[in-house]
């Protein structure tokens, strides 16, 4: 996970990347933000993910479907 300072901002991507980073399809990407499935937020009219969100939202899928065995 990316860590910030307070003087330091994290770089957001755009819904290519995001796409790239989770490897689904940009226009899935994109429908899923407008859906408020995936942590993202407008910037004029163009998405925007930031990295930290995305990694949160894809460790909470994965546990949720696979809980840990004991």
């Amino acid at each position: 996970m990316m860590s910030t300072s307070p003087t330091q901002f994290e770089p957001v991507w755009d819904s290519n990347q995001a796409a790239q980073f989770i490897r689904l399809h940009p226009k899935t990407v994109k429908r899923m933000a407008r859906r408020g499935e995936l942590p993202a937020f407008r910037a004029g009219n163009r998405w925007r993910f930031r990295p930290s969100d995305l990694d949160a939202w894809a460790r909470a899928k994965v546990t949720s479907i696979h809980p840990s065995r004991r």
